[in-house]
């Protein structure tokens, strides 16, 4: 189990500390036993599809053996990203869902153990307000029946009563005069005033605990702070403890007193807010705080996140400063043509390498193959600390037909927030990320320690054996490393950790062949092929046995979401599939022939979790039925993954967050990279990119914001995962 990051200072009594934040009252309370006590808590949910039913279904730990107390008057704060099991926590802690193991209790009972009258007193105790206070009123209800229902389920006062009680709540949460908003519907609110009649209602009861979910997260940011200050005086007023709910570190200083830390629903860190935030000791919560955003006037007057490091806010200020040169490197390495096939990509890599020459920073040219040279430059940091690669590649797709480009193919055309051309999305935006946030670094690499390499390759679109694979067996250690990120096109929203494996090959048919009105003479090569395309449907029913770590991604509500809107509806149960295509097939000579000859060409995408080695034993089987089909041209590449709750992992999505972008979903690529060959020697390799339109088809184009954004999060991200293991 994950140790947690504890201070001993975070068990004292109240009074014993200055007490921070919304509750400083806190401090005259002379409870000793916590109103809130968590002792050990796991949670485990299942998930069973129609395919794995027998076997139980796939099992996701929401929280695993989390222990954390709450005093009276006081307000804790838990935090943690999406699917680290902060609701979960939530809903148990209200009574919703029941813990597998360990205890929760609330004024020294058992909640899971109250029922009747005893469940219906612990209720008017605590209350809760939501995320979304669209979900959580009732349409059909008016404010003053919404906030009256509380005392009509509790008979509290008789109707007189009530509505003063109502009324009274109303000008306590900042909606007043209440006689305006009484006969009003959730609709004709805005935002705010809706969330102000969710806490109204949750503390019409006046509870003695108050669970607040994500409250301001769906709210404009410029009433959040209204909601924040109403909340924090409610506590002191009603002398009530609360649990805030967050992702978002920037609030916690002026909210909290305590902390505690989730991640994948381990507990990380818990301790006093402001001793989190000044001193994390774990490292996952050093990479959310170095991401904790505070206002910041750029060069081009617009006011954005920024790290509160120094030296991640100099990355992010030369990045701005240098938004037209890297915009002009951008374009003119789009219009460098290289088209892999051919693979003449001597124009892209001296594109490259004039760039660093200007910088005066050495590099090495590798050309084990004419016309695709790759390029290595690589510096130490100050002191010993881990090695990092960063990859990329300059080959691009072939055009296609020129005829359907709305503009030329390598314009390089920068337009309406896009820049056009092959090569704009897979992969020459990542690999300039990748150039960039390595000469930014080098300015810092006397601040730093370890070691940073960076890889501009030319023989990724057809595999790489004369690019990164051919690095890697020649120059061994040097580009190897201890982690590699890659900017491949993968999408702002996403980090990817793995892929799938693929399985290429042809089979061959042939038979004697016969005139067509004579079939009981020959078989029909065709007519065999096509049994065996219904056979190799079959392997599409192999089950992946994924690893913990992988189901866990993939289980996750917001990972299925966030796969079907950007990949399309359906996209998620395919990441978990084995899938058969047949892309080509050729036979027969003429209509009245027998056909002789079939050749078809297949494509296997193997899932993480099952053994492509049982996969070629399956088709091999299936061959060996039909003695007239030949296997060929075999190509075969084992799915592939690393940790998708690896530092890296986690940097990456500290760093987008940093930049303003939403909580990163880790998640597999369905098509391959060269990331795979680090992998397959168990070196962590992720990938961090632009959101990809019209890979290999006409009209390539990516979003400018896209672009240096990625250059934002890998500069970030690699200055990150060097200095912090400092």
């Amino acid at each position: 189990m994950m140790a947690v990051q504890a201070r001993p200072e975070s068990t004292v009594q109240a009074g014993d500390v200055e007490p921070t934040g919304a509750s400083r009252v806190a401090a005259e309370s002379t409870h000793q036993q916590p109103l809130l006590d968590i002792r050990d808590v796991t949670k485990t949910f299942v998930r069973r599809r129609i395919d794995d039913w027998w076997k139980g279904g796939t099992e996701t730990r929401a929280l695993d053996h989390v222990s954390l107390s709450l005093e009276r008057a006081k307000v804790l704060g838990i935090v943690g990203e999406s699917g680290s099991g902060k609701s979960t926590l939530a809903n148990i802690v209200l009574g919703l869902e029941t813990q597998d193991s360990g205890n929760v209790r609330f004024d020294g009972r058992e909640i899971s153990s109250l029922r009747g009258a005893d469940l219906k007193a612990f209720r008017r105790q605590v209350q809760v307000v939501f995320q979304d206070p669209n979900a959580s009123l009732d349409p059909r209800f008016t404010v003053g029946r919404s906030i009256e229902e509380p005392l009509v389920i509790h008979r509290i006062g008789d109707a007189a009563e009530r509505r003063k009680r109502v009324e009274a709540v109303l000008e306590e949460t900042g909606l007043s005069p209440a006689a305006a908003y009484l006969s009003r519907f959730p609709h004709e609110l805005s935002g705010g005033q809706r969330q102000r009649v969710a806490i109204a209602r949750a503390i019409i009861l006046e509870p003695a605990l108050l669970i607040a979910d994500e409250p301001v997260s769906m709210l404009d940011v410029s009433v959040r702070a209204g909601i924040l200050k109403l909340l924090g005086r409610l506590v002191q007023t009603h002398r009530m403890a609360m649990v805030f709910i967050t992702h978002d570190l920037s609030i916690i200083r002026y909210v909290c007193d305590d902390l505690a830390i989730l991640y994948r629903g381990k507990l990380v860190e818990k301790g006093p807010a402001a001793a989190v935030m000044d001193d994390p000791r774990d490292a996952y919560t050093r990479a959310l705080i170095a991401a904790v955003p505070v206002p910041e006037v750029t060069s081009r007057g617009a006011q954005r996140p920024q790290t509160m490091n120094d030296d991640a806010k100099q990355l992010l200020r030369w990045i701005d400063d240098d938004r037209q040169t890297l915009l002009d490197f951008y374009a003119g390495f789009v219009r460098a043509k290289s088209p892999n096939p051919p693979g003449d990509t001597r124009a892209a890599i001296r594109h490259v390498a004039s760039f660093l020459d200007g910088l005066k920073l050495p590099y090495t040219i590798h050309e084990p193959l004419d016309g695709a040279p790759n390029i290595v430059a690589s510096f130490e940091g100050a002191g010993r600390g881990p090695h990092l690669i960063l990859n990329g590649h300059a080959d691009v797709f072939p055009i296609g037909r020129e005829d359907l480009w709305e503009r030329d193919p390598f314009s390089g055309l920068i337009e309406d927030g896009r820049i056009h051309g092959r090569g704009s999305s897979d992969m020459k935006g990542g690999s300039t990320a990748a150039v960039f946030a390595y000469a930014y670094l080098h300015r810092l690499k006397e601040r730093i320690p370890g070691k940073l390499t960076l890889m501009i390759v030319s023989d990724e679109e057809t595999g790489g054996t004369w690019g990164s694979k051919w690095l890697i067996d020649n120059l061994g250690e040097q580009v190897l490393g201890d982690c590699v990120l890659s900017g491949e096109p993968g999408g702002v929203g996403t980090v990817r950790y793995g892929e799938k494996g693929i399985f290429q090959f042809t089979v061959s048919v042939k038979t004697r062949g016969a005139h067509g009105p004579y079939p009981h003479l020959s078989k029909n090569a065709i007519r065999i092929a096509s049994s065996i395309m219904d056979e190799l449907e079959t392997l599409q029913a192999m089950v992946p046995e994924l690893p913990p770590a992988v189901a866990r991604s993939l289980d996750r509500p917001r990972t299925r979401e966030l796969i079907e809107k950007t990949m399309g509806a359906g996209t998620a149960d395919v990441m978990r599939q084995l899938t058969v295509n047949i892309g080509t097939i050729r036979g027969g000579s003429k209509v009245n022939m027998v056909a002789a000859d079939c050749t078809m060409e297949v494509d296997i995408r193997i899932p993480i979790g099952i053994d492509s080695d049982a996969v070629l034993s399956r088709v091999q089987e299936i061959l060996a039925k039909h003695p007239e089909a030949k296997l060929e041209n075999l190509h075969k590449g084992s799915p592939n993954h690393c940790d998708p709750e690896h530092r890296m992992a986690r940097i990456v999505d500290a760093s987008a967050r940093a930049v303003g972008l939403e909580p990163l979903v880790p998640i597999p690529s369905l098509g391959g990279s060269d990331c795979r060959l680090w992998r397959e020697r168990g070196i962590p390799a992720y990938i961090f990119g632009t959101t990809p339109h019209n890979i290999a088809a006409p009209n390539e184009w990516t979003s400018i914001e896209d672009f240096l954004q990625v250059v934002r999060v890998h500069a970030l991200s690699s200055y990150t995962f060097l200095a912090g293991e400092a």
